[in-house]
């Protein structure tokens, strides 16, 4: 067993996947071949042994699965101090402060101040915004902050965190 950091573990996981990809495109060629009457089936056959490739194709999926729990029971178990929530909390939180975050962008840089929108049989229709501009501003650069920070904390954890593994 040895410690490395929850990013090491995701990076092995990614290099996993890659070769799990390549195996499986592996069989997909070698599995089966074609040829015509009067060619020589056997110089035509690739080379390919289902058990061999079944038994890489479980073990690399037991090591996925594996390092995948390793990471999950990182990701409950351990605090980010600042926010005092878990990592598993946090990556719930970070996509919820960027949505936010790109709703406030849109109201503070495009605010409807008596532009003209549209012509009816009533005459011109004028959208207004119904808020102030000023505490939109404020309110996204508190948002777009908290998302530095929050973004900046996870980094942090998953680059110096320790998870156990065996490989």
């Amino acid at each position: 067993m040895r410690k490395v950091s929850p990013l090491t573990v995701t990076k092995r996981i990614n290099a996993l996947k890659e070769e799990l990809k390549d195996l499986e495109g592996y069989e997909n060629k070698s599995s089966s071949f074609s040829f015509n009457l009067g060619q020589d089936k056997e110089a035509l056959r690739p080379s390919y042994d289902f058990e061999e490739t079944q038994k890489r194709y479980m073990e690399l999926t037991q090591e996925i699965i594996q390092l995948k729990h390793a990471i999950n029971l990182f990701n409950t178990t351990t605090m980010i101090p600042e926010f005092n929530m878990t990592v598993d909390q946090m990556l719930v939180y970070l996509p919820m402060l960027r949505e936010r975050k790109q709703t406030l962008q849109k109201m503070k840089d495009e605010p409807m101040c008596g532009h003209s929108s549209s012509i009816t049989y009533r005459g011109v229709r004028y959208t207004y915004s119904n808020y102030s501009v000023k505490k939109v501003t404020e309110d996204y650069r508190r948002i777009a902050d908290e998302y530095a920070k929050a973004h900046t904390a996870l980094d942090l954890v998953n680059a110096t965190g320790e998870i156990e593994v065996d490989w």
